[in-house]
């Protein structure tokens, strides 16, 4: 990922193949059925469906950690805590 942009390929020594932009994410979630691969998860972008796959399922649930952070990071709502802010 970089900023909210997750970049994708087939294995992790190879180059990104495709892009996803997160900023209109609505959902990350784990897949396994209906993507019908292992580690499966389902990213949900302006009513559009993307299927991807980890190689274990730690990753998978790292993913969807980060997305669900992405989300939330490059949502509207959004407002960082600085330090001053803090009692």
């Amino acid at each position: 990922m970089k900023g909210s942009k997750l970049f994708f390929c087939k294995t992790p020594s190879t180059t990104p193949h495709g892009m996803l932009d997160l900023v209109d994410c609505l959902s990350a979630k784990v897949a396994d059925t209906k993507s019908k691969k292992k580690n499966g998860l389902e990213i949900i972008i302006n009513n559009e469906s993307y299927m991807l796959a980890a190689q274990i399922e730690k990753d998978r649930d790292d993913w969807i950690s980060y997305i669900g952070r992405a989300i939330v990071k490059h949502s509207s709502i959004y407002v960082p805590i600085l330090d001053e802010d803090v009692p």
